[in-house]
């Protein structure tokens, strides 16, 4: 059920949410993105960076990195009744909070979810992003223009030994020199 007291596009968020879809605003339209695997179709070098700027580069709190992702979802399969998918991480190192007891859980409520199947694969997302986090962030040259949000590219940066890093652009900003402030995150497939 939609809420039909939300604005039209409140509600197509929420739903393009529940198969990892986004709406992008280019050249005054908005256009639907889902988020599938993919390959490279930009290669960003040390020439599309200002290196007056540099680059900076995050590698994620432990503590954000989980090891048990719930999935919330309406089960198809049980009368469309409340059910959840669990997703563990069973590699190593192993992260705890930062006093050792608590295993670091996330929930995710998808709604618009009623297969256990896709749930899980949700579910699996979440706990790959969550663990595998790196971001960077650069500001570029004009030719980042080219870029949309959501777009797979490959990173080499010789300042951080950086070679064909596969990333997905997670945002653009365009600055008032002309510039454009990217933010990338590692991209897993």
């Amino acid at each position: 059920y939609l809420d039909a007291n939300k604005n039209v596009m409140d509600n197509a968020k929420e739903l393009l949410a529940n198969m990892r879809g986004i709406f992008l605003y280019i050249d005054g339209k908005y256009e639907l993105q889902i988020e599938d695997t993919g390959t490279s179709t930009f290669s960003i070098n040390d020439n599309h960076i200002i290196s007056d700027a540099g680059i900076s580069v995050d590698y994620g709190n432990k503590d954000k990195k989980a090891n048990k992702v719930i999935v919330e979802f309406y089960n198809a399969n049980k009368r469309y009744e409340l059910d959840t998918a669990t997703v563990l991480h069973d590699a190593s190192p192993e992260y705890y909070s930062d006093d050792g007891d608590e295993i670091l859980e996330i929930k995710a409520e998808f709604p618009y979810i009623s297969d256990p199947y896709i749930a899980y694969n949700m579910g699996k997302a979440i706990l790959t992003r969550s663990r595998n986090q790196t971001t960077m962030q650069f500001l570029g040259t004009p030719e980042m223009y080219k870029l949309n949000v959501g777009d797979i590219v490959d990173l080499t940066y010789a300042g951080l030994g950086f070679s064909g890093k596969v990333c997905r652009v997670e945002a653009l900003e365009l600055q008032a020199s002309g510039l454009v402030a990217v933010s990338l995150i590692e991209y897993f497939d």
